[in-house]
């Protein structure tokens, strides 16, 4: 009982009448209602500036060729829009690929490919059975956090739906 006392003297008087049930309620009663409210997790956003280096994967150059699982995509320059680039005065510009040559020069053999396969890169798409030459890029033409790449082949219909699952094998120029 003394120990029970010494406790209550902290948080309030002892009465020499309180039971040890009475006095456990007293502390916890006290107790509770002296707490501290706990902390909460508060998900806070962190600044980044604007635009973040994403490294993307690149292909082991010692290599003359490797196979890649990727996504099938198609372009039209006629159609304009997202399939041309953008000339900077806002026009668009749809009768160069990003290696300089016309479109026209690569209708049914070129691909836009994503920026770590270099130019004139070879692309063997094992789905469609033929090859396709690597002559433009594209702001959706990317790998992905997966490591699969996009392809984008430059023709007037799609050969395949958009988003096609592919395998695809590069042999470097």
């Amino acid at each position: 009982m003394a120990v029970a006392a010494q406790i209550v003297t902290i948080n309030s008087t002892p009465t020499p009448t309180m039971s040890v049930q009475d006095i456990t309620r007293a502390i916890l009663d006290e107790s509770l209602s002296n707490r501290t409210p706990e902390p909460t997790l508060s998900i806070q956003p962190t600044y980044t500036p604007y635009p973040t280096y994403t490294p993307y994967p690149t292909p082991k150059y010692d290599e003359k060729s490797f196979e890649v699982l990727g996504y099938y995509s198609y372009y039209w320059p006629p159609l304009g829009g997202i399939n041309c680039d953008t000339n900077p005065d806002g026009s668009e510009e749809c009768l160069h690929v990003a290696n300089g040559d016309l479109y026209t020069d690569w209708i049914g053999d070129g691909v836009a490919c994503p920026a770590s396969i270099p130019f004139n890169s070879r692309v063997f798409i094992k789905e469609l059975g033929r090859s396709y030459i690597c002559i433009d890029r594209g702001g959706l033409i990317y790998i992905d956090d997966y490591n699969y790449y996009w392809f984008d082949v430059l023709i007037p219909q799609p050969e395949l739906p958009y988003g096609s699952f592919i395998h695809a094998i590069v042999t470097l120029p």
